[in-house]
């Protein structure tokens, strides 16, 4: 049945993306006080570039493999070969261009930062494929599985090397064993592999349905790492390492969390494109827990950024406190606004995402421009706070009227989560003033205590206010670990 094989999904992928999200946060943790805001800043640069060709040598295969019902053998060796032909294409475009992109940040040192990483390309591009597959059949159990123990390694490898005097190479190569760790599982999970021979009308319609996907990507790529580009070349890459401390920090929860959602969610909604009504269901139910899970965590982080900076970061990342507020009301946003494209790509309707993010590609890049230069880092965190909630209100009015669905039924179905969100920063506000918690010092005690009390007050809330949705989790963590034998699966 569907729903078991979802819930069995959902089940791995939180249980994987919880303990890669703990560990790369720890790993983050003790690479920051080990490395230098340039080092991080560095990277930060060199991905810019690189992530933005690995985007490209994807070409959405992956979502045309996942979308596409009875694929064939035929296709998945077109689509392969394919694949592996941009990426190596990458690579040789990402190498020759290597010192064009150190001369631009006047960093001599990225030429050769880049030029390794563009290996990431063709490593990339071996995993397509199968890992689509996995995908596509709801192996998620297999997947995760890869993705523990490849971001597990990485982060070991990236801590010694860190400690070994490697500077900023450490995050380099980390992240090129981390690639190959990755691809070396999936083909283990996978029973796919590849063989030699390519049919171009069977690959056709498929590379036709990913240009339309990548198309919208490139543009959500650009304008999502405009900040990046504007703060590292007009501020420097001290400036840009406490910007992308902050972006990670308000983001890593967020991104995590919702790769759970999307990467179940898509092979799902795809399963139900016919199915309206079973579609929008699904959709409010997956809006509401994302948002009942991504709230709390953003509202704590927004309310205690100081603390945690100082307890877990030092003082010399204290610059990072403003963006990192910032970025944690946006990254409510984004935790439920990427729910939307993964319905509309699984009803085809591509074209609807590649028209929103033509917009966000024009508008974010100049407002990032124009606050770099009034404000500076802040100023960017500014162009954020004010631009993007009134941009993507443009995205949800073309989602939910494509889903047929009202505004009113979508943002009610959100109250729980965000009145209860409001009543825990409350709660933490007053144990942070009223009681003096952190007049004296910042310590690892008080802030454990504020967050749990907080936690708890949200808890609770949710508890009185919508206490099906709590027997509802209870029901799907039960059914999704095997433990919920004497209930009758039934069909939604």
């Amino acid at each position: 049945m569907l729903r078991d094989k979802v819930l069995k999904a959902l089940a791995w992928q939180t249980g994987a993306k919880f303990l890669t999200q703990v560990f790369s946060l720890t790993v983050i943790v003790i690479l920051a006080r080990k490395l230098s805001p340039s080092d991080f800043g560095l990277v930060g640069m060199a991905f810019i570039f690189t992530g933005f060709l690995n985007l490209i040598g994807e070409f959405g295969i992956g979502s045309s493999i996942i979308r596409t019902k009875n694929i064939t053998r035929e296709q998945t060796n077109s689509v392969f070969w394919f694949s592996l032909f941009f990426g190596i294409s990458m690579f040789v475009l990402s190498f020759s261009l290597a010192p064009s992109i150190a001369g631009f940040f006047a960093k001599d040192e990225l030429k050769t930062i880049i030029r390794v990483l563009s290996l990431s390309f063709v490593i990339n591009s071996l995993r397509t494929v199968p890992f689509s597959l996995l995908t596509q059949e709801l192996k998620f159990d297999q997947r995760s599985k890869s993705e523990i123990v490849s971001i597990a390694s990485g982060g070991v490898i990236a801590i010694s090397l860190a400690y070994s005097g490697f500077g900023v190479w450490s995050l380099v190569y980390s992240t090129l064993a981390r690639g190959v760790i990755f691809v070396s599982l999936v083909y283990v999970f996978s029973s796919w592999r590849p063989e030699m021979s390519f049919h171009r009308d069977a690959a056709k319609g498929m590379i036709n349905f990913g240009a339309k996907v990548i198309a919208a990507r490139i543009q959500w790529y650009f304008y999502s790492n405009a900040d990046f580009f504007i703060i590292g070349k007009m501020l420097g890459d001290h400036i840009l390492g406490y910007y992308t401390m902050a972006f990670k920090m308000a983001m890593l929860p967020t991104e995590r969390i919702t790769a759970i959602v999307n990467q179940v969610m898509f092979p799902t909604f795809s399963k139900l494109q016919d199915d309206e009504e079973r579609l929008n269901r699904y959709f409010l139910k997956v809006t509401r827990y994302v948002a009942m899970v991504t709230f709390p965590i953003m509202t704590l982080i927004f309310v205690l950024a100081e603390e945690i900076t100082i307890v877990f970061l030092t003082e010399k990342w204290l610059p990072a406190v403003f963006p990192l507020r910032v970025l944690c009301l946006i990254g409510m946003l984004k935790s439920i606004d990427v729910i939307i494209p993964s319905v509309l790509l699984a009803k085809g309707r591509a074209g609807i995402n590649l028209r929103f993010n033509t917009i966000l590609f024009f508008v974010l890049p100049a407002a990032f421009f124009l606050g770099c230069r009034a404000g500076g880092m802040d100023g960017v965190a500014y162009s954020w706070l004010f631009l993007y909630p009134l941009l993507v209100s443009y995205l949800f009015y073309l989602g939910l009227r494509e889903l047929n669905m009202l505004y009113s039924d979508y943002i009610g179905n959100l109250f729980p989560p965000i009145f209860g969100s409001m009543i825990m920063a409350g709660v933490v506000l007053l144990i942070k003033y009223a009681f003096g918690f952190f007049a004296e010092f910042c310590s690892f005690v008080p802030l454990v205590i504020a967050s749990i009390l907080g936690l708890a007050s949200y808890a609770i809330f949710q508890y009185l206010y919508v206490p099906s949705e709590f027997h509802g989790l209870m029901n799907i963590v039960r059914q999704a670990t095997g433990r919920d034998g004497d209930s009758k699966t039934t069909s939604n």
